[in-house]
């Protein structure tokens, strides 16, 4: 069991307290850093006894962006904050909420310095925790998935087979908002809420193979393709509403539908060509077996090589066409059974 301590840094590229992190944590071998833009929305779910350190300075509304982020994890993280403009006045707010430590983020601390930060942040040590303690974190003593992935579309064949995950998402348009919203406002909901989606699939090496009303596909190949694939379906449900919340100002926003599986698939950039695949008729049937919205299903051709990171997250359901199928839910305690 790998009992580092997992230090979670937000802020962005250009902060101060990033670069001085940066050039000790090589020094500090009791940790392990993982680096978040805090523009971005945090991970649906952290790990167990991690540290967030958290720059105040970089964004607007700092304790409306951090109340979301510490919201994520699963139990209450020890938190510290900097600040390129401490003002010691927001110590005493920090203080009362979250925080155990207030830092300058100007000063340049060496290795020694930090660790008795970081040390003296930690009230539970992680080795007085028997076996059974650690059910919820052995996953986290895995390495993250690689994001490693040179992708180059353009250079597969038309017509040919190749192995990949595909995504089928849909767009769920509830009856309410007929009465509620013109056609024309909810063709334009939906057509920001496909345009986010492809941009988060996009990021993590996907391929718009098609987008026909309020339903679409996306295809993995490059890197690793199972685990890029399940990270930005996950990032998607996630964020999606936030999304909608901030940038298109619904809060009772469109619900989404996502269901994901392995397999062969005879590539093509035209539409007409990709019905044949079987891979495309799995994830095309297995979206109407679930009655639930904001989930993720994915085949056990998709599960057996999950990274344990991601695999924790996912609840045993059903069989389909003799697959074993796993959900990841939003809003675990109102599901319904399958049908």
């Amino acid at each position: 069991m790998d009992n580092k301590i997992h230090i979670d840094v937000y802020c962005n590229c250009n902060n101060k307290i990033l670069k001085v992190i940066r050039k000790i944590s090589r020094d500090l071998n009791a940790y392990v850093f993982s680096y978040y833009d805090i523009d971005e929305s945090p991970p649906p779910v952290k790990e167990i006894g991690s540290i967030v350190i958290f720059e105040e300075s970089s964004v607007d509304e700092p304790f409306i962006k951090f109340s979301r982020i510490y919201k994520s994890y699963i139990s209450s993280p020890f938190v510290i904050i900097t600040s390129e403009k401490p003002y010691y006045t927001n110590a005493v707010k920090w203080m009362k909420n979250y925080a155990v430590d207030y830092l300058d983020a100007n000063l340049d601390y060496s290795p020694e310095e930090f660790n008795k930060i970081l040390s003296e942040a930690i009230i539970l040590d992680p080795m007085s925790f028997d076996e059974s303690d650690f059910a919820e974190t052995d996953a986290f003593s895995f390495q993250p998935v690689s994001m490693e992935a040179d992708v180059v579309w353009n250079e597969l064949e038309d017509d040919t087979d190749y192995q990949m995950s595909i995504l089928m998402a849909s767009i769920i348009i509830k009856d309410d908002f007929l009465s509620k919203y013109s056609k024309e406002q909810i063709d334009d909901i939906a057509d920001k809420m496909e345009y986010y989606m492809t941009k988060r699939a996009t990021n993590m090496g996907g391929y718009k193979l098609f987008w026909n009303n309020n339903n679409g596909a996306y295809l993995f190949y490059f890197g690793d393709r199972i685990n890029l694939s399940a990270l930005a379906c996950i990032s998607i449900l996630n964020k999606i509403k936030i999304y909608c919340i901030e940038r298109l100002g619904i809060e009772d926003s469109f619900d989404i539908k996502l269901t994901l599986h392995d397999g062969n698939i005879i590539f093509s950039k035209k539409e007409t060509k990709f019905i044949s695949s079987d891979a495309i008729n799995t994830v095309a049937h297995l979206k109407n077996l679930n009655i639930n919205n904001n989930t993720l299903d994915i085949t056990e051709n998709i599960y057996n090589y999950l990274n344990p990171r991601l695999k924790h997250l996912f609840n045993k359901d059903k069989t389909f066409e003799g697959r074993q199928i796993y959900t990841y839910y939003l809003d675990f305690y109102n599901i319904k059974p399958f049908n």
